[in-house]
């Protein structure tokens, strides 16, 4: 009997785990982005928005502008430190150089 509700126990822990880790999935979805980001004007937090750019990057980008100046393509974002092209590959579609940024995260309905 003792055997049994071993077993039983072990079968039960990994239903459970396999729970955890397929509730955890949802959370790190990846999310959809619209808009623009102004890579003269926004800000670390707007930056870090981008695929690929975290808060290291972000501070990275805004001392080349700070140093540097405006870029003049969005191209020149390549010149800064740590930046490849990528990187640059997964989020050109979202930078400009003029505007207002207006990237926002699109909440995807299950």
């Amino acid at each position: 009997m003792h055997r049994v509700q071993k077993r039983v126990m072990v079968v039960l822990l990994m239903f459970a785990v396999a729970f955890i880790v397929g509730q955890g999935n949802v959370s790190f979805a990846k999310a959809k982005l619209q808009g623009h980001v102004n890579i003269n004007t926004a800000t670390e937090a707007q930056l870090a928005m981008l695929p690929g750019i975290g808060e290291k990057l972000a501070k990275e980008i805004v001392a080349h502008r700070t140093k540097i100046g405006p870029f003049k393509t969005t191209g020149d974002i390549i010149k800064v430190k740590g930046l490849k092209d990528k990187k640059f590959e997964k989020f050109k579609d979202f930078i400009v150089l003029e505007g207002e940024t207006t990237i926002e995260e699109i909440k995807e309905k299950k």
